[in-house]
């Protein structure tokens, strides 16, 4: 959380308010996604479990051997012996005709720290021991872009937690069977800030507002997405994920899932790592390996 004028980075990170803010992120109000609709999800897997069993983030093959996913998936984990990503699945019980290749190296981005910056900068890459065979990556947005001519609603798409969850309440888990996607609005990063902002005050009290003083929960690296009447959004387990907009049957990757406080409740929206202003980064990270 930059800018912490009122509270130090470290007592805020040690809070429980603080520990509210981490990512409760799935797919709530989904519908079941088509086999082979979208080629270029990929699940993060532990190593040594199956793909329904060990199955903690999501990604997007970016790169026939490159996936984009979430930091704060990956932060702190060796990838020699700990992940394997799959990609082409669809049904978690049924891996038939994917590939589950082992990560070679995690790189998540050197500005993420959650102790300082809150989710800032909440972006990782991961490289495949071995090129992806038959499934083609996402575009990614280019740099610039302007996201409020987008020509469509975007999509998120995970096997994360399908049921609704109250922030500051014990979450109930349910996976679903088969990938999830559900459409959801862009929402004005300002709006956004001052709806979470809302939610926090109304879970923990006024005294949130001081602790925050002016850091911002949504800074200008995120964007948020979602419905002011609540009923739809990314929940926990689809960390990483894609948002993407579909055009004329090629999809363009514009976030990746972060966080959110709760999951799909009035006046609260989902937060995604706005890709295009890390494509400089991406670029750098995969020239130099």
């Amino acid at each position: 959380m930059a800018n912490l004028t009122r509270i130090s980075a470290i007592e805020l990170s040690q809070s429980q308010l603080f520990q509210d803010l981490y990512p409760d992120t799935f797919i709530v109000g989904g519908v079941d996604v088509p086999i082979q609709a979208y080629p270029f999800m990929v699940g993060l897997v532990e190593r040594g479990k199956s793909t329904e069993k060990g199955l903690f983030c999501g990604g997007s093959l970016i790169h026939r051997q490159w996936v984009l996913t979430a930091a704060h998936c990956v932060v702190g984990v060796p990838a020699g012996d700990r992940i394997d990503l799959v990609i082409g699945v669809h049904d978690l019980k049924n891996v038939a005709g994917t590939q589950r290749i082992q990560a070679k190296a995690i790189i998540p981005h050197e500005k993420f720290n959650p102790a300082v910056s809150h989710m800032d900068n909440d972006i990782a890459l991961i490289r495949l021991i071995e090129p992806v065979k038959s499934f083609p990556p996402v575009r990614l947005i280019p740099t610039g872009s302007e996201l409020d001519k987008a020509p469509n609603v975007p999509k998120v798409i995970g096997w994360g937690n399908v049921r609704q969850n109250k922030f500051g309440e014990m979450a109930v888990f349910e996976r679903p069977k088969v990938l999830q996607e559900v459409s959801l609005p862009l929402v004005d990063y300002n709006l956004c800030n001052e709806a979470l902002i809302e939610v926090l005050v109304a879970a923990n009290g006024e005294q949130v507002r001081e602790q925050l003083g002016s850091a911002r929960l949504v800074t200008a690296n995120m964007v948020c997405a979602g419905f002011s009447e609540g009923g739809k959004d990314a929940c926990k387990g689809d960390s990483g994920g894609p948002l993407f907009l579909t055009q004329a049957g090629k999809f363009t990757q514009i976030g990746v899932v972060s966080y959110g406080l709760g999951c799909a409740q009035k006046n609260s929206y989902g937060v995604y790592t706005k890709i295009q202003n890390y494509n400089g980064w991406i670029d750098e990270i995969i020239s130099r390996h």
